[in-house]
């Protein structure tokens, strides 16, 4: 039997106003109380609207140096108000299931203690991305990773497919306290990548648009001049396809189909 109070984590989506869905604009109109990580105080303002009832936790990032133990904070906090029977929502920036570590571990929580807990989606980057690349990630395949997880760690994925990589403006920086790249890791990077792709291929530097009012950063360049490009916080890396796949003629066979009819 599920306690009483219940927790709904729900994204503002890129554009608060223009991204968010009319079920999670809903969850934010009905709650008790309100918790919100958002960036900017026009988004603020917007949610403030929706309900009166709002308690901001990116003071959370001043008083806890360390953004492990911040996301550790936040979740205390939402789960604190949510013990108390209240009806609870929690509001992050974009989708509240990407690059959100408190949203996902305050719903873990809350369902471990009995409590009824729910996440609704929002409008990410990802989504962002597709619409202003005019990319399609079905026609060649799409794989994404975390920058300093793709540089750290033997990847293995295909050049013939799309590759999204994230954070990478703070391609290195494990500790997440510097907020720009390490010294020396977007050279690594490109390095890197380069064993699989010519210096000559073109990839994008983008960022989504915060607000109808701008337009998204979209900056094609050569793979090779990488390591003397420009990020933010909120930058991503486009590498489109290289190449193509190679056939498994094993699979194919047991299909009966010959390569020519693929």
């Amino acid at each position: 039997m599920s306690r009483k109070g219940r927790l709904t984590v729900v994204g503002t989506g890129i554009q608060a106003v223009a991204h968010c869905t009319l079920e999670a604009k809903l969850a934010i109109e009905r709650a008790d109380v309100v918790f919100t990580q958002v960036p900017d105080p026009l988004a603020l303002h917007w949610v403030r609207e929706l309900n009166d009832k709002v308690i901001p936790l990116n003071d959370l990032y001043d008083r806890e140096p360390d953004r492990a133990h911040a996301y550790v904070a936040m979740a205390d906090r939402i789960l604190a108000a949510l013990r108390e029977g209240k009806e609870v929502c929690a509001a992050f920036y974009g989708h509240p299931g990407v690059f959100v570590d408190p949203s996902h571990a305050a719903v873990a929580r809350a369902r471990a203690e009995g409590f009824e807990a729910r996440m609704l989606p929002g409008i990410s980057a990802e989504d962002c991305l597709f619409a202003d690349l005019g990319v399609d990630p079905a026609e060649v395949g799409c794989q994404a990773f975390e920058a300093t997880s793709f540089l750290f760690y033997r990847r293995a994925w295909d050049p013939a497919a799309c590759l999204v990589l994230w954070q990478i403006g703070v391609t290195g920086d494990h500790t997440l306290r510097h907020r720009e790249p390490a010294p020396g890791a977007l050279a690594a990077l490109r390095d890197k990548l380069l064993a699989s792709y010519p210096a000559e291929h073109q990839v994008a530097v983008y960022e989504a648009a915060t607000s109808p009012f701008i337009s998204p950063r979209i900056e094609w360049m050569v793979l090779g001049e990488l390591a003397e490009a420009t990020f933010s916080g909120i930058s991503t890396l486009f590498i489109p396809a290289y190449g193509r796949p190679l056939l498994d003629e094993a699979a194919l066979a047991r299909l009966h189909l010959s390569p020519g009819e693929v």
